[in-house]
């Protein structure tokens, strides 16, 4: 009885179901988030959405990642004035959700939209809501 005991509880914490005469199942994998980097992010602290590093995101706490993921966080934006060179940061609260998992061609199951929002304030030159596409890069993985 003890070594049954044992066993159901190694593999309850990996396997969703019981002992006790029901079959065991595989926990579905999570989703990732794929980048610009080919890297596979799970539950990542920043993110960042461009090649000249004039918009990121920084400080992301996520409270979901399972069929949607959401986070709060910092996004940093250069205001390019008088030119992105000379420009400056500034911060604001925004936040992310991710949606949309879908098996790719190579089995792996990644978001395939992400959006963020702005809390309060936002730039004067962007939209409080962006919703594109993921993942994150010209890597053509996932549809």
């Amino acid at each position: 009885m003890s070594a049954r005991l044992t066993t159901c509880a190694l593999v309850g914490a990996v396997a969703v179901g019981g002992c006790g005469g029901h079959a065991l199942r595989r926990a579905s994998p999570l989703p990732v988030l794929g980048s610009v980097t080919g890297a596979l992010l799970t539950r990542p602290s920043s993110l960042s959405f461009g090649g000249d590093g004039s918009f990121y995101l920084t400080g992301l706490t996520w409270s979901r990642w399972s069929e949607t993921a959401a986070a709060t966080g910092n996004a940093h934006q250069n205001d390019c004035v008088p030119f992105c060179a000379e420009g400056h940061f500034h911060v604001y609260r925004v936040t992310v959700r991710l949606s949309r998992p879908r098996t790719c061609s190579n089995g792996r199951l990644e978001y395939t939209r992400i959006s963020y929002r702005f809390v309060s304030t936002k730039p004067a030159n962007l939209a409080a809501v962006h919703r594109f596409s993921a993942p994150l890069g010209v890597h053509p993985r996932c549809p």
